[in-house]
């Protein structure tokens, strides 16, 4: 009988095991993105949207677009699955952006970001980026009907072209609602994978 009963033990630990290693797996499974010229790419965990294969996923629609460079379209979008969030009433949507400054034909135009952007954004900073120096603008936010939006805005001229990469995160503002107001969601927790994202990113010409 204690036989019987050991043997049950030990055969349920190892479902038990095996679903959280395919679990833990199922998390950790990332992804390669190629641009459509074969200029750079980047990985990203599996579990985020790709809005460009799936463009009707709510996760890519947002009152403030999370999906769009600085005010024109992006090459991809990979965006934050809502689903995600437990406190989804103060969760606009979040993603990571590559995109092409069109207009940019030199480096000091690739730089300057758009005036129509929030102040904050004003202020810049130098990062390396897997080899590459980026001119980093500020987080800033701009609102609208109790909508907010934090970007992050990444640039360099490289090959006599402007990319542009960006974290773009929009919020409701806990007032919008009735009391009881609920929770803010967790920036930093949806930030952290498209920062990791963020990271891969890499030129391949």
């Amino acid at each position: 009988m204690k036989r019987t009963a050991s043997v049950a033990l030990i055969i349920g630990v190892l479902v038990v095991g095996g679903m959280a290693s395919a679990a833990d797996k199922a998390a950790t499974q990332m992804k390669t993105y190629v641009g459509p010229g074969g200029d750079f790419q980047f990985r990203y965990p599996a579990w985020l949207i790709d809005c460009k294969a799936d463009p009707n996923d709510l996760s890519c629609v947002s009152y403030m677009p999370v999906c769009d460079g600085e005010s024109y379209g992006s090459i991809i979008c990979i965006a934050y699955p809502k689903d995600r969030v437990k406190e989804q009433k103060t969760f606009g949507g979040a993603a990571f952006v590559v995109s092409m400054v069109q207009n940019a034909h030199d480096e000091a135009a690739c730089r300057e970001v758009s005036s129509a952007l929030p102040p904050q954004l004003a202020h810049q900073h130098k990062e390396t980026i897997n080899g590459v120096e980026f001119w980093v603008s500020g987080a800033g936010g701009g609102v609208a009907m109790g909508h907010s939006m934090d970007q992050q805005v990444y640039r360099a001229f490289h090959n006599n072209l402007c990319y542009e990469l960006g974290i773009n995160i929009s919020a409701v503002a806990r007032t919008v609602y009735d009391p009881p107001e609920p929770k803010s969601f967790s920036q930093k927790a949806v930030e952290k994978p498209l920062r990791q994202t963020l990271r891969t990113f890499q030129f391949l010409k």
